[in-house]
């Protein structure tokens, strides 16, 4: 496991995704007829954007820090400054995104898996 920023572990982005659904879940409950609050989780999506931009602003500032401090060797040689790519963030988000997806992606084939290993253990049961 590496140190990272806070919040970008599957369990801070799984909130946030789940907040970002929020407005989406309400509007679909709406369309059924279904009570739904009156600010469908706009608040709370509101808020995750918010966080997802600092997020991405902490990697920015990251990447900017660390090519400030280590600057490249050809580029003192030269008088000149290069770009450097910002790898920070990226993989600030992109590495719990994937990580995230993994781990509900094998929680899925599990259920079905149990699913069907409790049909075959119990016929006539779903």
């Amino acid at each position: 496991m590496i140190v990272g920023i806070p919040g970008t572990g599957i369990g801070g982005l799984f909130y946030l995704v789940r907040a970002l659904w929020l407005p989406i879940r309400g509007l679909r409950r709406r369309r059924r007829g279904q009570s739904a609050s009156s600010s469908s989780g706009l608040p709370q999506a509101a808020m995750a954007v918010g966080i997802l931009a600092g997020l991405w602003l902490t990697g920015e500032l990251l990447g900017l820090a660390v090519a400030h401090a280590f600057p490249s060797t050809a580029a003192l040689d030269a008088g000149t400054t290069t770009h450097v790519t910002n790898v920070f963030r990226v993989a600030s988000l992109v590495i719990g995104a994937v990580t995230l997806c993994m781990v509900l992606t094998t929680v899925q084939i599990a259920r079905v898996v149990v699913r069907r290993a409790r049909a075959v253990t119990r016929p006539g049961t779903r």
